[in-house]
């Protein structure tokens, strides 16, 4: 796989399902339905009363369905491998912040401006909101 070679690979699912043996079984199905629906078209010009026409027409009219939903069904089947899926979810490592040693201060104070927090932030709102506190006596 080429993606290997992007990053590191967490997981990896492959699945195929073999469907060669459905659509032989739609093919010789729609065949056989095909010669059956042709032997009735012959027969329905053959009719020679009107209770052989309405028997004949109405096995024509199953059988044409059925060689209708066949049809249907081998090109579902035949969709389903032209239009394969695949998924692919690609992330990023976020690397946790890491804290300076207790009694340290991140970043270094300005001379004559003792920090008040732990980080920049907090000394600049001490800074705005309580001016006295931030200088040293």
């Amino acid at each position: 796989m080429q993606l290997k070679k992007l990053g590191r690979v967490e997981n990896v699912s492959q699945s195929t399902q073999d469907v060669t043996g459905q659509a032989r079984d739609l093919d010789v199905c729609s065949t056989a339905l095909t010669t059956s629906v042709d032997r009735l078209v012959e027969l329905l010009a053959r009719a020679s009363t009107a209770a052989d026409l309405i028997s004949i027409e109405s096995s024509l009219a199953d059988r044409q369905a059925s060689l209708e939903s066949l049809q249907s069904q081998k090109r579902a089947l035949g969709d389903q491998v032209d239009l394969a899926t695949l998924a692919v979810e690609f992330g990023t490592v976020i690397a946790a912040p890491v804290r300076p040693p207790a009694g340290s201060s991140p970043v270094s104070s300005p001379v004559g401006v003792r920090s008040s927090g732990s980080s920049p932030v907090s000394w600049l709102s001490s800074a705005l909101f309580c001016p006295g506190r931030s200088l040293q006596a």
